[in-house]
Parts: C-alpha cells; sequence; structure tokens
C-alpha cells in the first residue's frame, strides 16, 4: 500500500516539475525517511530502497513522457536486474535525494545508474547505487529503442556520458562492458 501511495505522489508531483530535456539527464526526487521504512537496527530497510528507486523511476517516465505513451501503447517497463550496493544507513526523518539516469541504451537493454544522496555539511555523500538493467515491451515483445525514442522527442545518442571512475569500474564489474 505505501508503494501505491508513493507512487501516486511521485507521478503527480513530477507532472509538474519541468521534463526531461535528454533521456540522459540526471533526474532527482527527493524523500524523508519514514517510521514504516525502519528495520529493527533504527535503519532504512534494504527493501525501501528498491520502492524509492521504482517510485523515482516513475518519476523518470513522467517528466521524459514515456508514462504517458506507454499507456496509450500498452507498453511496460520491466526490470531484469537490479546490482544494488549500500554504502551507509539512513535513519529515522533524514531527506534523501534518488537521481535516475538513463547511462546505455542498446537494442533490447536500457540502463540505468540510480543513487541515494544525502546532504551533509560537507557535502553530499553517496548512501547507495544501483545498477538497473531494464527494457520496453509491448504485447507483441521487446520495443525496439528506434520505436520508442522518436515517441519522446529523443534519438540514440551516439555517446553516453561519463561515470566518475569509481562508477565507471564498479558497472564494469557488473558486466556492462558494451558501454564504452
Amino acid at each position: 500500500m505505501t508503494l501505491l501511495i508513493r507512487g501516486i505522489q511521485i507521478v503527480l508531483t513530477s507532472l509538474f516539475r519541468s521534463r526531461c530535456v535528454t533521456p540522459l539527464e540526471l533526474c532527482e526526487h527527493s524523500f524523508r525517511v519514514l517510521p514504516i521504512d525502519l528495520d529493527v537496527y533504527r535503519h532504512m530497510n534494504n527493501a525501501k530502497y528498491l520502492n524509492y528507486m521504482e517510485a523515482a523511476r516513475y518519476g523518470l517516465q513522467v517528466r521524459t513522457g514515456f508514462f504517458k505513451n506507454a499507456i496509450r501503447r500498452g507498453w511496460i517497463g520491466p526490470i531484469a536486474q537490479i546490482h544494488i550496493q549500500y554504502l551507509r544507513p539512513l535513519r529515522l526523518f533524514q531527506k534523501f535525494r534518488v537521481t535516475t539516469q538513463i547511462i546505455f541504451i542498446e537494442e533490447k537493454w536500457i540502463w540505468l545508474l540510480q543513487r541515494f544522496m544525502l546532504k551533509t555539511p560537507g557535502g553530499d555523500r553517496e548512501v547507495a547505487r544501483a545498477l538497473v538493467q531494464s527494457t520496453i515491451r509491448s504485447k507483441n515483445g521487446n520495443v525496439p529503442p528506434s520505436e520508442y525514442l522518436p515517441t519522446l522527442g529523443y534519438t540514440l545518442p551516439s555517446s553516453f556520458p561519463r561515470l566518475d571512475p569509481d562508477l565507471e569500474v564498479w558497472i564494469e564489474e557488473r558486466g556492462l562492458d558494451s558501454r564504452t
């Protein structure tokens, strides 16, 4: 039930935010750790990270225009796999941001990098990071980027963003070798 409410909230708030100009643009959403997010150790439960990531992906879909096109055409964006690394805990009532960025698109797969960021007096600190592998499907099978990107006013980029060196290594270790 919490995921449904959070999903509706993020879709509604995303409707009033600026549209993402390119498919590779970094999309941010702010949240706060709620009492229902905690585990017995009094920090955010690892499953809740996945819930916030899903809500942030809904926001990305709305802000790129994909959500409207997907509903109209019967497309879905199932997740194939998620590699997540927890770096430090989030505690009760802490504000944090989830950033979502498409980092690679190939014929079948879309790769996203999602990061949990905590604002501290010393600057932003990364709390967790996830590499998400997804695809776009219709009732007839996978939808190629050449079909869904033009509906958003985009073309397949000739190059993808360079990431911090530690993120590049972390991604390469997870098998995304073709993202060069």
